[in-house]
């Protein structure tokens, strides 16, 4: 009989052109979290960044995605693992349906805060689910009727030229690659904010991206089938997206988000 795995704390970062992207954010993120949790003696998150940078450099500084897998018995900075979307997911953008928490299968809810527990069975279910009406990925949706983005990933919904994404105090998980994109709305001075997101506005919204370390900027094609469609010529949205996606991807250059 296989014994149970260890809960554990987990981060993804990404390895591209050559650098570690904000590995620096994940590593103060994983430092924090473990202080909360109790994981053994307080852990330091410059050290976490060498160790991670350490081992990527063994591994021939390629790019891909690295694991940082954090339980009671210390850290392993595991293998590169399988991007959550394929290339053409990636090019086409997914199509999306609204799924009710729990999620599938009697899976409790995301705990609040920013503790990012290593839990893939429920980002896979959550896919299966969705697969099952055609569909690449699940939108949570909880009790009260609030969408909090995907399991493995925060959503923003475009609105008049500006963004709004779910409130991390509703339930939405506050995840680095999200305030790269609120940061890269404020050096862009595109109007972004934290508001509730409820089944009827992501219904009717016409452009929407999903975001997440693993995978950067993830276009929106459809939700519960309706095609999405460009913003029109001439609105404040129309290219808003592309501008946001190459300054998201200036400051993953760098190892953590300026001040």
């Amino acid at each position: 009989m296989t014994a149970p795995r260890a809960r554990a704390l987990v981060e993804i970062v990404r390895a591209r052109r050559g650098r570690l992207e904000l590995v620096g954010e994940h590593a103060r993120r994983l430092a924090r979290s473990a202080a909360r949790v109790g994981f053994g003696e307080p852990l330091d998150g410059d050290a976490i960044e060498r160790a991670i940078d350490s081992e990527w450099r063994r591994r021939g500084a390629g790019e891909g995605l690295l694991r940082l897998r954090l339980d009671a018995r210390g850290l392993a900075v595991e293998a590169a693992v399988a991007p959550p979307f394929d290339a053409e997911t990636l090019a086409a953008g997914i199509g999306l349906v609204l799924v009710p928490e729990p999620a599938v299968r009697g899976a409790p809810p995301q705990e609040p805060g920013d503790l990012k527990w290593d839990d893939p069975e429920r980002a896979a279910h959550s896919r299966e689910r969705a697969a099952a009406r055609g569909a690449g990925d699940g939108l949570r949706v909880d009790r009260d009727d609030r969408v909090l983005g995907t399991s493995s990933t925060n959503l923003f919904v475009v609105t008049g030229g500006g963004l709004v994404t779910p409130p991390a105090a509703e339930g939405a998980f506050p995840g680095i690659a999200r305030a790269a994109v609120l940061r890269a709305s404020r050096d862009l001075g595109i109007p972004a904010r934290e508001a509730t997101v409820r089944r009827d506005d992501v219904e009717a919204a016409h452009d929407a991206f999903l975001v997440a370390s693993a995978c950067g900027i993830l276009s929106v094609r459809s939700i519960e089938g309706r095609r999405l469609e460009p913003p029109p010529a001439g609105t404040d949205a129309r290219g808003l997206v592309p501008r946001l996606r190459l300054r998201v991807h200036e400051l993953c250059r760098e190892r953590r988000l300026p001040d």
